[in-house]
C-alpha cells in the first residue's frame, strides 16, 4: 500500500502529463528478482477497435528520471509498452496470451543499457507458433523477437526509401552510423520530456502472401518500413487487427529485492487512425489524395 499501482490515470500525476496538465496513463515497475526469469508488474490497458486490415497508431511517451539511472547503471531490462493485434478468441478474456488467439501481433518494447544502447524492440508474431510463420523482417529473418538499433537498424526510411535522419536530442545533429551508441537522451530527450511514437500495420493481401506492412515514426522521422511480411498464413483465417494494447509487462530485476524499487513512465495523447495521416506519407503515396481516415480512437 506504500507503493503504487501498476497503472495510473489520476489528476494528481497531472505534472508527468504532456504540457503539464490533465491526464497521462502512469504505468511503474518494480523490481523483483525472485531467482528466475519472472515478468513483474503486470498491467495493461486495452482498446477494441473492431475488424481493420490497417491500423495506424501514435502515441506520446516520456520516463522517468529513475530508468534513465537504470539505463545507465546496468541496464532497463524490457518493458512491453505498445502492443497491436487481432483477436480471435473469446472476448471475455482478451489478456489470454498463451491461447495462440491473440495473433497476428506487433508488440513494442524498450530494452537497453548504456553499454550498448537503448533498443527498438519489435516482436512480431504470425498467426503460426513456429519459426516457420512469423512474419519476415529485412533480411529473410524469421524470430519473433528484433532487438533494433537506434542507429544502424533504420531501414526503408524517408520518401522514396531514404536514408533516416533521426535527430539526437542531446548532441544536436543526427543519430546515424558512427555516431556512437544511442543512449537515452539522444532518442528519447532529457528524462520526463515526450517523444512521439507512431505505427501502421497492414495484413498481407491474401492469405500466404509475403505483401503485409509494418512502419515506425520516431517524432514523424520513418525509421522503419517493412512491406514482405506473411501476418496471415494460408492455413488460417485473421479477424484482422482489432485490438490496441498500452503497457503490459516487465523483466526487471536491476536493484535487491529490499530496496522495493520502482520507476515508472508515462503515455498520452493516443490517436488510432484506419490511415497514415497525409503529411507522414512519402510524396508520390500524398499526390493520391487519399480519403480522410476513420478516427478509432478514444477522447
Amino acid at each position: 500500500m506504500d507503493r503504487h499501482e501498476s497503472f495510473e490515470i489520476k489528476a494528481a500525476d497531472s505534472d508527468k502529463a504532456r504540457g503539464g496538465k490533465g491526464k497521462a496513463m502512469v504505468n511503474w515497475r518494480d523490481s523483483h528478482d525472485p531467482g528466475w526469469k519472472r515478468w513483474n508488474s503486470d498491467s495493461i490497458l486495452l482498446k477494441k477497435i473492431g475488424n481493420q486490415k490497417q491500423v495506424y497508431v501514435e502515441f506520446y511517451i516520456a520516463f522517468s528520471p529513475e530508468m534513465y539511472q537504470t539505463f545507465v547503471n546496468g541496464g532497463l531490462g524490457t518493458s512491453k509498452i505498445f502492443r497491436i493485434y487481432g483477436f480471435t478468441g473469446d472476448w471475455s478474456d482478451p489478456f489470454n496470451y498463451f491461447a495462440g488467439a491473440t495473433h497476428p501481433s506487433l508488440i513494442w518494447s524498450v530494452s537497453g543499457a548504456m553499454r550498448y544502447g537503448i533498443r527498438n524492440k519489435l516482436s512480431l508474431y504470425g498467426m503460426n507458433n513456429d519459426p516457420e510463420n512469423y512474419p519476415d523482417m529485412p533480411g529473410g529473418s524469421h524470430q519473433g523477437d528484433h532487438s533494433l538499433s537506434y542507429v544502424s537498424n533504420l531501414k526503408g526510411m524517408g520518401p522514396g526509401g531514404k536514408d533516416a535522419k533521426l535527430p539526437d536530442k542531446q548532441n544536436g545533429g543526427y543519430i546515424i552510423p558512427g555516431s556512437g551508441a544511442a543512449t537515452m537522451e539522444r532518442v528519447f530527450g532529457s528524462p520526463g520530456s515526450y517523444t512521439k511514437m507512431a505505427f501502421f500495420v497492414k495484413l498481407n493481401s491474401e492469405k500466404g502472401v509475403h505483401d503485409g506492412v509494418i512502419t515506425q515514426w520516431v517524432d514523424d522521422v520513418q525509421i522503419l518500413h517493412a512491406d514482405t511480411l506473411n501476418w496471415v498464413p494460408v492455413n488460417k483465417d485473421a479477424t484482422g487487427w482489432n485490438v490496441v494494447g498500452f503497457g503490459g509487462n516487465d523483466y526487471f530485476q536491476g536493484y535487491p529485492n529490499s530496496e522495493r524499487h520502482e520507476e515508472w513512465y508515462a503515455i498520452d495523447d493516443i490517436k488510432i487512425l484506419t490511415e497514415v495521416p497525409d503529411y507522414l506519407k512519402a510524396d508520390a503515396e500524398a499526390k493520391d489524395a487519399p480519403k480522410p481516415p476513420a478516427d478509432l480512437s478514444v477522447e
